[in-house]
This record gives structure tokens, C-alpha cells and sequence, in this order.
């Protein structure tokens, strides 16, 4: 009778409380299944600051890196040549500025404009007979539908820095101006740090093409003078090179021209709508959430061992606690029979 009771209970227990069960079940499904992604331990490394001779580096790194390699290079220390020598800064006087170099700014100008226009087509070929006529040229173009039949395009345009106020005004005069906007970068001071160090280093390869020549005794000797001069040439390539790429973008202003064609009114039509591709796509999300449920349900089901126990515990915490819920039946007497 024992058994038979408890079966009778528990079958009662899920007929009243099925829905609490799938709640409570899928609630604690929800906080056992998900993944928990731990934090991988952190290792402290140190970084050391690179040092170059761009002119982007700290003079204090600079001189501490230098230092260092001439102490180590006993062909260096020959060459006579100090720290000092290596990254002298340009003469300033007493205020703190270079007067003979006022008239000579190293500027760099840049632009966006963003027009829309009629059409982008007749507007892209007035666009390239103008910058014929100003000496400019496109390096970059692309271009997108906006509606069948219609593109739109944004171009970057690389214009003599003197005339870029004149491209920007002609180009306005095309279609509406949106958006424009423009900046300007002074890089005096990188410029001529950067032929200083050209400047020293060049002094230092000579020094060193005298010492292979004069004070070379050894094959030792030789290979380290020449190992020396190696580097020193491939960083006043690296530093040439950077200053090549300064005098054009000094030279050469860039201009972001966006072109987008007027709204109709009426037109609804997008290029990337497609009937069929809507379809498939709505199918094949059905199908991912029906499979994300039942993968779901299977793990709900194999985490039984862990809610269903808690939950029977819980209902018999109740009874033991509030009883059963039902009232109980008074015994008719038989006086009242």
C-alpha cells in the first residue's frame, strides 16, 4: 500500500503541476547549459619600445638605444662618432623656432566632399575632364547599385595641393553639396628631424668607408665595418623612403569624392531583394530553430538527474510543510445519517 500510495501522490503531484515542472525544468536547463567561457590567464610581457630614426620615437629611447649599440660596436667607437652627433636636433635660437625656415612648411591638406548629383554617370565624366584640367588623377574607385540601373560611386582623388580649393569649388557646382570637410596636418618638424638623422647617418657610412680602407687588419675587421655599413644603408634607405612618400602627400593633396544619385519618388525597387531568396532564407531559419529546440529538449532530458530530484525534494519539502492541498472530508455521523 506504501508503494502504491507514493505512485499515487507523485501521479497526482505532475497532473497539478506539469506547467511548474517544464518551467522550473527549463529554467534550470537554461543556467546548466550554457557555456562558460573562462578568462585564459594573462602573462606579463615587456615591451620595449621600438626606436627608429623616423623622428616618432622619444629623444631620451633614442639616445639610450644609440648608446648602447656604439658601446657594443668597437667599429663605431673607432668611426669617433657620440650620440650627440647621431641625433642632434635642428639649430633653433632663443625663441624656440627655426627663422629660416618659416617660409618653408611642410603641409599636408586632405578633403571629403559628398555631392548628390542628377545623374552619376554624366557626372562621373565631368568629374574626370575637371581633373584633367587640374592635373589630378583617380587612384581609387568604387561603386555600388543603389537602384536598378543606378549606381553610385566614391573616388579618391590625388590633386596638386595648390589646387585643391579650385577642384573643390568647380566640383561643388555639379550637383548638391551634403557633406564637406577638410584638414590640414603640419609635419615641420618630423621633415627636418628626419633629414638630421638622414644628414648623420650619411656622415657615419663615410666614417666608416674610411676606416674599412685605412684601419682594416683583419678579415674580422672587415666583416664587422661591412656589416655596419649595411645597416646604416638600409636605414637611410628606410628614412630616403619616408621622406619620398612625405614630399608627395606635401605635394599632392587627397580629396574623398562621394557621388549619390537624387531619390525618386515612387521607386522601391532594391537590387538586393529577391523573392526566391527570401524564401530559402526564411526556410533554413525554421530549420536551424527547430533543430536549436530540440537540441534543447535532449539536453533537458539528459539533465533529468539533476532537476528532477531537486523537484521532488521541493514537492515533498511542501507536503511535509503544507500538506497535501486538499481539504479533508468530515465523517458524517450517524446522527446527521
Amino acid at each position: 500500500m506504501g508503494i502504491k500510495s507514493g505512485l499515487k501522490s507523485i501521479n497526482h503531484f505532475l497532473a497539478q503541476y506539469a506547467f511548474v515542472i517544464l518551467l522550473v525544468g527549463g529554467a534550470g536547463y537554461y543556467f546548466l547549459a550554457q557555456d562558460k567561457n573562462f578568462p585564459s590567464p594573462r602573462f606579463l610581457t615587456e615591451s620595449r619600445q621600438s626606436t627608429s630614426f623616423d623622428g616618432y620615437a622619444g629623444n631620451d629611447v633614442m639616445e639610450e638605444s644609440m648608446a648602447y649599440d656604439m658601446a657594443a660596436s668597437p667599429v663605431a667607437s673607432r668611426a669617433k662618432m657620440t650620440v650627440s652627433d647621431m641625433i642632434r636636433p635642428p639649430e633653433v635660437n632663443a625663441q624656440g623656432f627655426d627663422p629660416e625656415g618659416l617660409e618653408d612648411r611642410k603641409i599636408i591638406r586632405n578633403g571629403s566632399l559628398q555631392l548628390e548629383v542628377e545623374d552619376t554617370e554624366e557626372s562621373l565624366a565631368i568629374i574626370e575632364a575637371e581633373l584633367f584640367s587640374q592635373q589630378a588623377y583617380i587612384t581609387h574607385q568604387d561603386s555600388w547599385e543603389v537602384r536598378r540601373g543606378t549606381l553610385a560611386y566614391n573616388l579618391t582623388i590625388r590633386v596638386p595641393a595648390e589646387k585643391l580649393d579650385v577642384l573643390s569649388e568647380n566640383l561643388e557646382k555639379i550637383g548638391l553639396k551634403k557633406s564637406e570637410s577638410y584638414s590640414t596636418q603640419d609635419i615641420t618638424a618630423q621633415y627636418r628631424d628626419t633629414d638630421n638623422r638622414i644628414t648623420n647617418l650619411e656622415s657615419r657610412r663615410d666614417r666608416l668607408r674610411e676606416l674599412m680602407e685605412r684601419e682594416t687588419e683583419t678579415i674580422t675587421d672587415v666583416l664587422e665595418i661591412d656589416r655596419e655599413l649595411a645597416n646604416v644603408q638600409d636605414e637611410l634607405d628606410r628614412l630616403n623612403a619616408t621622406q619620398k612618400s612625405r614630399d608627395t602627400d606635401v605635394s599632392y593633396s587627397t580629396l574623398q569624392l562621394s557621388l549619390t544619385p537624387q531619390p525618386e519618388i515612387g521607386d522601391f525597387s532594391s537590387p538586393d531583394w529577391n523573392l526566391e531568396s527570401t524564401w530559402k532564407s526564411a526556410v533554413n531559419d525554421f530549420i536551424y530553430d527547430a533543430r536549436d529546440v530540440v537540441d534543447k529538449l535532449i539536453r533537458a532530458f539528459v539533465y533529468t538527474p539533476i532537476w528532477l530530484p531537486m523537484l521532488l525534494i521541493l514537492w515533498g519539502l511542501k507536503r511535509w510543510l503544507f500538506g497535501s492541498g486538499k481539504p479533508k472530508k468530515e465523517k458524517k455521523t450517524k446522527t446527521e445519517k
